[in-house]
């Protein structure tokens, strides 16, 4: 029986969690200096809402030099380190080449992060 619904979790896919648990982020710059760290509960749940509501895009910049920071996401499932920019562009840090994605409100994530817009 586990196995016929582990069959159907696989076959059906699961729902991606409306939030990340045990997350801390650290905001770190181009040399990897930290500029912000957010642990704070109530932050980390906008974070969560903010972060899990992306969607991948093409045809978007995959160099890590043409992002302005790394998130440095600690969470039981699904952390890691990630390139963003401001316009709320994203890829996980890796040697391979892996999907970007998009947050889908790039100027909450930024205020929340304490990300400066980069226009002049």
């Amino acid at each position: 029986m586990r196995f016929a619904v582990l069959g159907l979790l696989g076959l059906f896919g699961c729902a991606e969690p409306q939030r990340i648990d045990g997350v801390r982020v650290v905001v770190l710059d181009p040399e990897f200096r930290v500029l912000r760290t957010v642990d704070d509960p109530n932050e980390i749940d906008r974070f969560s809402r903010l972060w899990l509501e992306r969607s991948e895009v093409e045809d978007a910049p995959r160099h890590v030099s043409e992002y302005a920071v790394v998130l440095d996401i600690s969470a039981n499932h699904g952390g890691g380190r990630w390139a963003y920019r401001p316009d709320g562009l994203t890829t996980p840090l890796s040697h391979k080449a892996l999907p970007v994605y998009r947050v889908s409100d790039p100027e909450s994530l930024n205020e929340l992060l304490q990300i400066p817009d980069p226009s002049p």
